[in-house]
């Protein structure tokens, strides 16, 4: 292929509707199991509060709302960023993301590569004010097929590389850890709000390959099921549906659920809990297996609310204001100062 192309997947200069999203997600758990990281690359970012306003008010450029999501989780330290900022067309190639001057994400070779030094947003927590490093994510098998999440086609999701090995180190605070991970990207045309309720998502590592259960609710109460397994050897199979297994609630009483053989399961760690989001890692059966799985429950409707929005800033940061605010504060300046001219 083309080193002007990525291996599979969407480029990173793909284009983004106004009002739209696409993102490059990446989790992984490390051997020994203590050790857990997800990073989320965003254009359009879809959980940004200034981006919903936007949003509200109108067709919004999605390069005005561009992101990074850092969550690493080992015993005894929590690190979060989730850092935005306007970026320019020149800062995506089809193989290279720039989110801001220190920060990136791209393909370099056989591995995708992410690069930072953020500032972290603690919230009520005691956490290192800075984060600097690297992850580097080698996929064991690569796969491109795409799937529709929504009724309407406006939503779609590709499991990029969902058998992969990675290893995360930082240079702030010091921190070193490899293990299994996943990566996949999402991308569609309007706001998660305007189609969905919620759902829930989880992936585990198993000995037949990287399984994977996606289940959304629509606004209008449609549910859709994906539920896939990749194989190492690039095939791909469907899944049986199991059993609705119910979850304890997070701490801000977002509800959890997800499948199982025999409708049981238990949250093994809660890794993030917010008014709207909950990622947690869950024990199950799964084709006779028990597992380990990274999980997500999203609820959109609490996402909507206006309460939920106002507490967003207290763990989200935008380092500069959108680009139509900052040329308008710029063009009163101006004509500030040419009023005091002589």
């Amino acid at each position: 292929m083309p080193a002007h192309h990525p291996p599979t997947g969407p480029a990173f200069d793909q284009p983004v509707e106004p009002g739209g999203y696409a993102w490059w997600y990446m989790d992984g758990i490390s051997d020994c199991g203590r050790h857990a990281v997800t990073a989320i690359a965003f254009v359009g970012s879809v959980f940004s509060p200034w981006y919903f306003n936007a949003r509200a008010q109108g067709p919004a450029d999605p390069l005005q709302f561009a992101a990074l999501n850092l969550s690493i989780r080992s015993p005894g330290k929590a690190l979060w960023v989730m850092n935005e900022r306007a970026i320019v067309a020149a800062d995506r190639s089809p193989l290279h993301l720039q989110l801001g001057a220190s920060s990136s994400v791209g393909w370099r070779g056989d591995h995708l590569h992410w690069q930072f030094a953020e500032r972290t947003k603690p919230f009520f927590q005691r956490m290192a004010p800075q984060v600097r490093g690297e992850i580097r994510l080698t996929p064991q098998v690569l796969h491109s097929a795409t799937a529709q999440l929504d009724g309407r086609g406006a939503h779609h999701w590709c499991a990029v590389a969902p058998l992969s090995r990675f290893e995360l180190t930082l240079t702030e605070p010091a921190l070193h850890f490899a293990g299994s991970a996943y990566h996949d990207a999402n991308w569609g045309t309007e706001g998660l709000e305007r189609a969905f309720a919620g759902w829930h998502w989880s992936r585990a590592s198993t000995r037949a390959g990287t399984a994977v259960l996606y289940d959304t609710t629509a606004i209008d109460g449609d549910q859709r099921a994906i539920h896939r397994l990749f194989r190492a050897d690039g095939t791909t199979a469907e899944l049986p549906s199991g059993r609705r297994a119910q979850l304890s609630a997070g701490r801000w009483a977002v509800g959890r659920a997800t499948r199982s053989d025999d409708g049981r399961a238990r949250v093994l760690a809660t890794l993030e809990d917010s008014p709207f989001y909950v990622r947690s890692l869950v024990g199950a059966r799964w084709q006779g297996e028990q597992v380990a799985a990274i999980h997500e429950s999203l609820d959109l409707r609490r996402f909507r609310s206006g309460w939920v929005r106002f507490l967003l800033p207290w763990r989200s940061r935008r380092d500069s204001p959108p680009l139509a605010i900052a040329n308008h504060s710029i063009a009163i300046g101006q004509k500030a100062a040419a009023l005091q001219e002589p």
